[in-house]
């Protein structure tokens, strides 16, 4: 783990927070990659820090100042997750002085807007934690006390190092980057792929490549985002299906999810009564009519956000979806007529362009060509974030 520690000043301005950062980064060095970061800074001299640390994680220490909103807003727009350290600054004592003429104006500049972005607040005492959370600006909030003596140094570093976990697993959940993403499509198309007796050579010979990239492209850090998204989106089935077809072994496979802050859902259940009257008469079409019934389905959810407790996942009725068009026989003719007859043929070409950027469908597989338009991209967006 990497972690980049920074304070805006090292002086007596700030005396408890920076012999608190000055004390974990020492003492991390043992166990994990930390930098210490101060002073003033501008944009360009942060991002060509954080593009030469690569951190897992920014820790920023203090309060109170304009120099670590700035960090915290650079850090958090490049997708690396920020714990906040406000070593006291928010306690009555800090809040009182000089309110009206300067405390109240920082507020409103870019104190309040600090602390509600930050990833997660960590409180150096039990007041400090219970004063935060009697502001409610933040619910993120975790108490790890400052260690007083030699021996609990060590219990504090362990402490910090699974709140770090902890906030970088909450920061992947739906998050994966271009290669991650590729690898696991590949790894699922492999699972979804009809099954044959023999394999022909190419066949094989494709499936050892594969392999052999996935084993030299992957880290272990990669391993672990690729198995908390296949678990939040009832994937991970199918993810190692695909990994024993490639004759892949994972160094530990992942049974549960790791501890994470709660995210709050942006999609609605509800009860779906329609579904069973509108695809009535097609009852003699199974195939057909499961197929229209998974794009309806997909279009209440990434287009409306409301699934039905019922409904699986919408990644899992994507793969329906393109194991029909893609294996299965089907009459074309029926269900663009379906489509047609519910208003879904626009949302259709927009689903397909979807599927075929995940799972690379042959234009000739689809049923109508594919849309590629600003909501096309709302919907792969949607479909991502939906839990």
């Amino acid at each position: 783990m990497i972690v980049l520690h920074y304070i805006p000043t090292l002086t007596k301005r700030l005396e408890q927070a920076s012999a608190f950062a000055q004390l974990l980064h020492e003492s991390q060095v043992k166990t994990m990659e930390t930098h210490l970061f101060s002073g003033k800074v501008n944009r360009r001299e942060f991002v060509e820090k954080l593009t030469t640390v690569n951190p897992d994680i920014v820790h920023i220490h203090g309060c109170w100042y304009y120099d670590i909103a700035c960090v915290e807003r650079w850090a958090l727009s490049r997708g690396y997750p920020v714990l906040l350290s406000l070593s006291n600054g928010m306690d009555e004592r800090m809040m009182r002085e000089d309110f009206w003429k300067k405390r109240l104006p920082q507020i409103f500049a870019f104190q309040f807007k600090t602390i509600r972005k930050a990833t997660a607040l960590h409180a150096i005492s039990e007041k400090e934690f219970n004063d935060l959370k009697a502001l409610g600006w933040r619910k993120r909030i975790v108490l790890v006390p400052k260690a007083e003596n030699k021996e609990s140094i060590s219990l504090m570093c362990d402490s910090f190092h699974a709140l770090y976990q902890k906030v970088i697993d909450t920061v992947k959940i739906n998050s994966l980057n271009n290669k991650q993403k590729r690898w696991l499509w590949t790894i699922i198309q492999v699972a979804i792929t009809p099954a044959t007796d023999s394999p022909d050579n190419d066949t094989l010979a494709k499936r050892r490549t594969l392999a052999e990239n996935i084993k030299t492209e992957l880290t272990a850090s990669d391993w672990r985002t690729i198995q908390i998204f296949t678990i939040d989106h009832s994937l991970q089935q199918m993810f190692l299906k695909g990994l024993k077809d490639l004759k892949v072994e994972l160094t530990e496979v992942m049974t549960q999810l790791p501890p994470r802050f709660s995210v709050k859902k942006n999609i609605k259940e509800f009860n779906d009564r329609k579904k069973e009257k509108l695809f009535k008469d097609y009852v003699e079409h199974p195939v057909e009519k499961a197929l229209a019934e998974n794009i309806y389905r997909l279009k209440k959810i990434l287009c409306e956000r409301k699934i039905d407790k019922e409904w699986q996942k919408p990644y899992l009725l994507l793969l329906e979806v393109y194991s029909v068009i893609r294996w299965q026989y089907y009459d074309e003719g029926l269900l663009l007529s379906i489509l047609k007859r519910w208003h879904l043929l626009e949302f259709s070409g927009r689903l397909f362009s979807v599927i075929s950027s995940l799972l690379d469908l042959p234009l000739g597989f689809m049923p109508l060509d594919p849309i590629n338009d600003p909501e096309t991209e709302e919907m792969k967006k949607n479909l991502q974030n939906n839990l």
